[in-house]
């Protein structure tokens, strides 16, 4: 299904023969990540190459329309922050992000679309191999991608992009473009007097998602304490009635780009011991009733309402290193965080990452 590229990357470097550069030691939040658009052939060069200005900007930003979205898998072609010169595992990172994006094209029918009931599934078989690769990196010195950070306490993890495209889902009535989005997640920031500290994230949800979650270094006392949330409307009516409709105040509120009196309700809190293997973490209870091929367009965004946060081990000497390898399927791109009041809402384009 994937067409050839060949000429869209003419004028690119060849992604085996670019030349890698040492780098320091300890935790970054610079430089070697480069923008690049990239290609399943191996081509990579510079967005400025191949795109105008004004499409740029939706390279990284969430929030934007997968119909928006200037790269398309059809023509093989992503976006990556992963793959410059900087980082000496590229061609590991390269080969694991072909292989994903391999899945969804198998998956995809001879009409260049990938039916909405099969994401699940390839979204399982992603989690496979996501758990295969990030095994190999448990017990082994954390890489340089796993050395940045978040920016503070506001911002506390880095969600660094391993690739990002658009790709066309067959609905029940309709043929929507939606964003696929494969990110490493580093839950560490850094203080205001430059010490590492793991990482309490604000309450969020964000589009369906197939995760794995690992450490690489920890005390036997570090845990994951994951809190999940319900949401509501201001009059505490869920986002989905009983018969599966969606709340139209809330809907509403979405048409008029601000969501506003949303409200989030703690309904279970999950706790995860330390441990020296990936983790495929399972979808909450609540999220097949979003994931239908009806409801998505309104639903996403809206997956998973959660807040993690990571504990260290108190008696150990050994930093406490959590990550995850998250897939979002999105015709919206859509993440929401939530204030500690559970009043309001913004968006996480809002949110710098820098």
């Amino acid at each position: 299904m994937l067409s050839n590229s060949k000429s869209i990357v003419q004028n690119s470097q060849r992604f085996l023969q670019v030349p890698i550069s040492p780098k320091q030691d300890g935790f970054i939040n610079s430089s070697p990540l480069a923008a690049l658009v990239c290609s399943l052939d191996g081509g990579t060069f510079p967005p400025s190459l191949s795109i105008g200005s004004s499409a740029q900007s939706l390279l990284h930003n969430e929030g934007q329309m997968g119909s928006n979205y200037p790269l398309h898998l059809q023509n093989e072609l992503f976006f990556s922050e992963v793959l410059g010169e900087g980082n000496s595992q590229a061609p590991i990172y390269f080969d694991w992000v072909k292989r994903s994006l391999q899945l969804i094209d198998r998956a995809t029918k001879t009409n260049g679309c990938l039916p909405f009931q099969s994401i699940h599934a390839v979204g399982n078989a992603m989690q496979f191999l996501d758990a295969k690769v990030v095994g190999n990196m448990i017990g082994q010195p954390p890489d340089v991608l796993h050395k940045y950070f978040g920016c503070d306490h506001r911002h506390p993890y880095r969600k660094i992009t391993l690739c990002r495209t658009q790709i066309s889902v067959e609905l029940e009535n309709t043929i929507a473009n939606f964003l696929f989005e494969k990110f490493l997640v580093v839950y560490s920031y850094i203080d205001s007097h430059g010490k590492r500290c793991s990482t309490t994230t604000p309450i969020h949800s964000h589009p369906f998602n197939h995760e794995v979650t690992y450490f690489l270094s920890g005390g036997p006392q570090a845990e994951i304490i994951e809190e999940e949330f319900a949401i509501t409307d201001d009059q505490e009516l869920p986002l989905l009635s009983n018969d599966g409709l969606f709340n139209p105040k809330i809907r509403r509120s979405l048409e008029k780009g601000a969501l506003q009196n949303i409200r989030v309700h703690s309904i279970n809190s999950y706790r995860r011991p330390f441990h020296f293997q990936p983790l495929i973490l399972q979808n909450f209870e609540s999220d097949p009733k979003l994931a239908k091929t009806e409801l998505i367009l309104l639903t996403d965004g809206f997956f998973r309402p959660h807040r993690v946060t990571v504990i260290d081990d108190p008696d150990s000497s050994s930093e406490t290193l959590y990550y995850a390898i998250n897939n979002y399927w999105s015709p919206t791109g859509r993440v929401f965080l939530y204030n500690e009041d559970s009043t309001t809402t913004w968006n996480c384009r809002d949110w710098q990452h820098e």
